[in-house]
């Protein structure tokens, strides 16, 4: 428990009372301010990035696919990169339910 409040505070216990009770110095360290609500907004916007990226990926790999005039290999290639960008957009929406959940907000 004090760990956490001094990592938190940014002080270091210099000594301790008569009484027993340790008395806290300030080491000059920055104080840790973040919270998980902090933490999952931040989180909430880099998935939200993330996710925009994959769309923008997929409309991409959609255009090549219509300007392939037929090319069976360069569909092919374009069929992959879309596959590969819902995995991708499958991965990052788990994370976020699990970072919600972990963070007690679902």
């Amino acid at each position: 428990m004090i760990l956490s409040q001094l990592a938190a505070t940014g002080q270091a216990i210099c000594g301790q009372n008569s009484n027993g009770t340790p008395i806290f110095c300030d080491t000059g360290l920055p104080t840790a301010t973040a919270s998980s609500s902090n933490l999952q907004h931040l989180l909430q916007i880099v998935f939200g990035i993330f996710t925009a990226v994959v769309v923008l990926v997929i409309v991409i790999a959609a255009f090549n696919i219509v300007i392939a005039q037929g090319d069976s290999s360069k569909v092919a290639k374009q069929r992959g990169v879309i596959i590969y960008a819902l995995v991708g957009l499958i991965v990052s929406i788990s994370a976020e339910v699990i970072v919600s959940v972990v963070l007690g907000r679902v």
